[in-house]
């Protein structure tokens, strides 16, 4: 705001800096050039009026001084033009001949002596009025204020509007920047070198167990840390990569209540490389957690391909629908058949048929992330659900697919190659359905394209 009224004053500045130059400065150097011009060209005729007398003085040195229509006619012969009065004025300030000419006021004069044998006589004087350049001067400054007024206008109303419409460009970011930061449902938090927290939103103090946001600023991270080793750990590999991803750490709230974090943050340096500080995002995984030690417990995994088993995928499944609708965001679930099992069992074995169950779950792992949903249905069925997918291109997610399932089969030196059929739903927290409703429109989906590709 500060450099903003800053440069609104230096713009004005300006602006008036050059309409005052227009305005005064203009006209003054009119006025003081033609003025100059004026007394130059008197001076001349001055000089060359003085020499034409002398001439005639220098032949009747006793008699001149009564010649006066002789002098007065000479004097009115040599004007150039511009109204002017001339007149001879001998040592006495007599007036010896004189123009008749009426000048008005003010008046600019000139004068060169009359010499005699060297002696000065008399001298010529030359007045003209410089009435009519104050008259050019005052339409050159009205001329200047009109074309002041024309520059003035794109001198400082446009720069101002111009600086008014970034400093509303920059208030929306600035608005938008803050609904985002208020309104995510992480933490979002930055440290200065000493681990104090400068900033956090209220998603990140209410997972610290604070009411305000403006009460956690100011404290110290190493508060906040359950794991001394957990904490050098973390930050040793911070130091190393500059930043982490999805890094879950033990830590407590103020009340000294255990949670789970996973941290994404990144190291904040200057332009020499000094640390400033760190910045990132937090979530609270406490629940999840729990949850995943829940189903370790349960065993609720595939014995063979190590993947969560139909019940660990309902019980995931489940929990993440129920998030959904709280954060109000949809789901993708993917339904994928190995093509062909029974073939493969008939030709090569189960042993085989295992073994490219395997390799279908080694690919579903490679093409999504930790944190996503996958599990083995049954025999050859598999259910992808990528959590915290944002986009609405389904032929992303087959692409993909179907992308890593090339590789892999590239890389095999076998008599048949791996091929999933897939079907993908969709559910809308706005409009919600059951997990069972959910799988059977991707089920149905699926067997589309299973119908596709034998008819092709």
């Amino acid at each position: 705001m500060h450099s903003s009224i800053t440069t609104k004053r230096i713009t004005s500045w300006y602006a008036w800096a050059g309409l005052a130059t227009i305005l005064i400065i203009g006209p003054i150097v009119y006025f003081l050039m033609s003025y100059q011009f004026i007394a130059g060209s008197l001076e001349t005729e001055a000089e060359i009026n003085a020499h034409i007398v002398s001439q005639l003085i220098s032949k009747n040195p006793e008699m001149w001084t009564y010649e006066q229509l002789r002098l007065q006619e000479l004097l009115s012969r040599r004007q150039l033009g511009n109204l002017e009065t001339q007149r001879i004025v001998d040592t006495k300030n007599r007036v010896v001949a004189e123009s008749l000419n009426v000048l008005r006021p003010p008046l600019i004069m000139r004068s060169a002596n009359l010499l005699d044998s060297g002696v000065i006589v008399a001298r010529v004087e030359i007045y003209r009025s410089i009435r009519p350049l104050l008259i050019h001067t005052a339409i050159v400054a009205l001329l200047g204020l009109l074309l002041g007024l024309i520059t003035f206008v794109p001198l400082l109303v446009l720069p101002l509007q111009a600086i008014s419409r970034a400093e509303d460009e920059l208030r929306k970011s600035e608005e938008k920047y803050r609904n985002l930061f208020d309104s995510s449902i992480d933490g979002v938090y930055q440290l200065n070198a000493g681990g104090v927290f400068t900033m956090m939103n209220q998603a990140g103090a209410t997972i610290f167990g604070y009411e305000h946001s403006e009460e956690i600023v100011g404290t110290n991270v190493l508060e906040y840390w359950r794991d001394s080793k957990d904490r050098d750990v973390y930050w040793a590999e911070l130091k190393i990569k500059k930043s982490v991803s999805a890094y879950q750490v033990s830590a407590k709230k103020k009340t000294g209540e255990p949670i789970e974090l996973e941290l994404s943050s990144r190291i904040l340096e200057d332009e020499k490389g000094n640390f400033l500080g760190i910045q990132g995002i937090l979530r609270d995984v406490t629940e999840r957690t729990r949850l995943t030690e829940r189903l370790r417990a349960l065993s609720l995994t595939d014995e063979l391909t190590h993947l969560y088993n139909r019940r660990g995928f309902f019980t995931m499944a489940e929990h993440l629908l129920k998030m959904a609708d709280r954060s109000e965001k949809g789901v993708f679930l993917l339904y994928a058949d190995l093509d062909g099992l029974k073939e493969i069992n008939d030709t090569f074995g189960h042993q085989e048929g295992d073994r490219a169950l395997i390799e279908v779950a080694d690919i579903l792992k490679e093409n999504y992330r930790k944190s996503d949903i996958i599990a083995r249905m049954g025999g050859d069925e598999f259910v992808v659900i990528p959590v915290g997918f944002a986009g609405n291109n389904v032929e992303m997610i087959y692409a993909r697919l179907g992308k890593n399932l090339d590789i892999h089969n590239t890389k095999m030196n076998r008599s048949y190659k791996l091929s999933l059929s897939a079907g993908i739903a969709y559910y809308e927290s706005g409009n919600p359905c059951s997990l069972d409703e959910l799988l059977m429109q991707a089920d149905q989906l699926m067997y589309e394209q299973k119908r596709q590709k034998k008819k092709s």
